[in-house]
């Protein structure tokens, strides 16, 4: 037999276990009387239903009446005559009321007005047994989900039939403590949990990030929904459950994606994350482009459904209201009010998880945790209800854990006998220029690679360009960040500018005065202009003049036109110019270039040197051309393994 076969007999008999619970749940004995619920009558369990329903319809009827009555005693007899001997089973049946109430007629609509449109066991087995002929077609065609259909169908049958049971207890007691508990004890805690789990990548305190946004999102709207709809009471489980689960689904479909994608972009845009960051843009300044974008794409969904309701479909809300026998006109204004209100709650929900993300992927200088990002690990709802109810899965845990935690324990050990390889700072050709007090005072230790030791020790004069040389790989560019402020250095380390200690300043001043100019890896989003906006609109660049690239940039052999140009139509050599005039035009105490003329000619090169040369600013280059060091290092240092030398 093959395994959708199983899946299919399983299935059916798992379809006639839920029609048995089904069943007994819809028995008319015990389905509980919504309208006597809302309608206030006393809720007395030795009253016949029959009974019951007639004290509804008779208070409804006198409310809409306006007029205040005494309803009969429940379970007593009115003017001798039993309420359930009242004929109200049939359909346009007229209702002749007890006395105490006004003299008029209430005319029924149906049988089913009491306990609602009902659903009897063996329709329940057709709809399964729909659901079966499906799973088998797509089986036949090869699409080869019929056992999810499946498995997707039972659990939607059992998890409703448990919501059943669930909201009973809790619209009966209808406290305030119950509802709001249920709202955001149970709901919004599944809710948090499969927003974190969905992404692809995740980050160490995403789930309370997620729980925080959704609950802010959900209590702003179910404040406004509240003052809008005015339940009595106000906290009546009939309105603030429904209304609150459909608040968290709006919050839900745009606070997962929004997370997805901004983790996403930190991520995969990295570098340029890192060069507004050396350019003194603060964590948020830095990630506001991919922040508006991600707000944006996860609020479509909302526009959509907003744009589209009542023309190409007729919202859930309104659809139960109209089925239920309810005004259209007033359902539609219902429906109007959740819309609206739910979409403001998901730009309130989005807009947290956003600025919650970059608060938790920055540290407290400012710099990007960058292997604070790893693959998701976690499972969502579906999966972890999937995993609950599938024996099977529970053999390949408990066999991967195992395995998974051998390999871990050999990498450990690995790990701990790898031998640290100290590397050595040296100076090939010391500094014979004017000497004065130095600008920029350094004494940097720190991990390359996060196993080899270094330590840099280098002043640096106004005007001296300072050249490190060095195999690929050995730690250059990572020298040149921790002296940015970029990654961070080890305790005991000093850098000092005009005699200030870094850490005595904001580090954003410090970025600002000694800037960073990335090595060009990939093109960068947007255009150079788009990256000088973003760097005049810093914080820290207020009050400063505006900076003029384009002078530079034709001293440098490039037009100023490309600064119009998208960054992934210049060529290795024009992006690095660009980028190398845009620095100077800022006019900082100092620039770290990692490898600025690597893509350049000699005669590109020399005018690079001789531009840098003219701008009185004190520089660390970072190079692999030795005679370039030659020509304009006024000091060459050379980083080198100590192994090797020995």
């Amino acid at each position: 037999m093959s395994s959708f076969s199983l899946s299919a007999f399983s299935g059916a008999l798992l379809a006639l276990l839920l029609a048995g619970v089904v069943a007994s749940a819809v028995e008319p004995e015990q389905q509980w009387n919504e309208s006597a619920l809302h309608s206030g009558v006393p809720l007395d369990l030795n009253i016949p239903p029959d009974e019951r329903a007639a004290l509804s319809l008779i208070q409804t009827h006198a409310v809409q009446l306006k007029k205040v009555v005494d309803l009969p005693s429940s379970g007593l007899e009115s003017a001798g005559k039993p309420l359930h001997d009242l004929p109200i089973d049939k359909p346009g049946k007229k209702i002749p009321l007890p006395p105490g109430v006004p003299k008029v007629e209430v005319k029924t609509e149906g049988a089913d007005w009491r306990n609602g449109i009902k659903i009897h066991p063996w329709k329940f087995i057709i709809i399964l047994g729909i659901v079966v002929s499906a799973a088998w077609l797509v089986h036949r065609l090869g699409v080869g989900i019929g056992d999810q259909l499946i498995s997707a169908s039972l659990r939607l049958s059992l998890q409703m039939c448990c919501l059943g049971y669930i909201l009973y207890p809790v619209f009966l007691l209808d406290s305030p403590w119950v509802v709001f508990g249920y709202i955001f004890g149970f709901m919004l805690l599944i809710a948090g949990w499969e927003s974190s789990a969905r992404p692809k990548l995740q980050y160490p305190g995403m789930f309370q990030n997620s729980l925080m946004s959704m609950g802010a999102g959900l209590i702003s709207a179910v404040i406004i929904l509240t003052f809008l709809v005015s339940p009595s009471p106000w906290y009546n489980a009939r309105y603030l459950i429904p209304l609150g689960g459909m608040c968290i689904q709006n919050s839900l479909t745009g606070v997962a994606p929004a997370l997805n994608m901004l983790v996403e972009l930190l991520h995969s845009r990295k570098e340029h994350v890192e060069v507004l960051l050396s350019f003194g843009g603060t964590p948020y300044e830095a990630a506001w482009p991919s922040f508006t974008l991600t707000v944006r794409q996860a609020l479509i969904p909302c526009l959509n459904m907003m744009n589209v309701a009542g023309l190409v479909t007729i919202p859930g809300l309104m659809a139960g209201q109209i089925i239920s026998g309810a005004n259209p006109q007033n359902a539609a204004l219902y429906q109007i009010i959740i819309l609206v209100i739910g979409s403001c709650g998901t730009i309130v929900a989005v807009s947290t998880i956003c600025l919650l993300t970059i608060r938790s992927n920055f540290d407290e200088r400012g710099r990007l945790k960058t292997k604070f990002i790893q693959k998701q690990q976690g499972s969502n709802v579906v999966q972890s209800v999937g995993f609950l109810l599938n024996p099977l899965a529970w053999i390949n845990y408990a066999t991967k854990s195992s395995k998974s935690k051998g390999d871990l324990k050999a990498e450990a050990t690995i790990s701990d006998l790898k031998p640290q390889a100290p590397l050595k700072f040296e100076v090939k050709t010391p500094y014979s220029g004017k000497r004065g007090k130095a600008v920029i005072d350094l004494n940097v230790s720190g991990l390359i690679a996060e196993s080899n030791p270094l330590t840099v020790s280098m002043p640096l004069h106004a005007g001296e360009i300072a050249c490190i040389m060095g195999p690929s790989g050995i730690g250059k560019s990572t020298i040149l960040k921790m002296i940015n402020d970029l990654q961070t250095a080890s305790e005991g380390s000093s850098m000092k500018l005009h005699g200030k200690e870094a850490r005595d300043m904001k580090a954003q001043e410090w970025r600002r005065e000694v800037m960073y100019v990335h090595q060009a890896k990939a093109p960068l989003p947007g255009t150079p202009e788009d990256l000088l906006e973003d760097i005049n609109a810093m914080k820290v660049n207020k009050q400063r003049p505006l900076p003029q690239p384009v002078p530079i940039m034709e001293k440098l052999g490039i037009p100023g036109e490309f600064l119009s140009r998208p960054w992934s139509e210049l060529s290795g050599g024009e992006a690095q110019r660009v980028m190398c005039a845009i620095a100077l035009s800022l006019n900082p105490s100092c620039i770290l270039f990692d490898e600025p003329t690597s893509a350049l000619d000699n005669d590109a090169k020399k005018l690079f040197e001789q531009v840098l040369r003219d701008a009185e600013c004190c520089a660390i280059m970072v190079t692999h051309d030795e005679l370039q060091a030659k020509r304009s290092g006024d000091s060459v240092y050379k980083i080198n393994n100590c192994v090797d030398n020995a």
